[in-house]
């Protein structure tokens, strides 16, 4: 299966970085093909299984608008399966987690693990 990960936050985090990069080599053990990548582009596509990093921008549960921006102009990614993966931080995790799966959603992707 062909995995991309991505790693898309409104700042740069060294934390979110080094934990999608540890997904990426996982998946790699396993058995996949995986890449990892800090931006999203039209080449999400091509890939099966599109896994998200993110945290929060701020102390709230607040995703921020770079994620949208980045999945609107990531091509055709309606029907996509995909994974969410939030780095905790902040005061409402949860909260955060579930506005990151609706901006996945509202993109077009099929969130199928949290």
């Amino acid at each position: 299966m062909r995995i991309a990960v991505v790693a898309a936050s409104e700042k740069r985090s060294e934390r979110l970085t080094r934990c999608a990069q540890a997904l990426s080599r996982q998946f790699s053990v396993e058995g996949h093909v995986s890449d990892f990548y800090t931006t999203i582009d039209s080449r999400f596509s091509t890939y099966d299984f599109l896994v998200v990093c993110s945290e929060p921008s701020g102390a709230g549960s607040a995703m921020g608008r770079k994620l949208g921006e980045q999945l609107s102009q990531g091509g055709n990614l309606v029907g996509k399966r995909s994974m969410a993966i939030l780095v905790k931080s902040g005061l409402r995790p949860r909260k955060a987690l579930e506005n990151m799966m609706k901006s996945l959603e509202k993109e077009g992707l099929v969130v199928t693990m949290a």
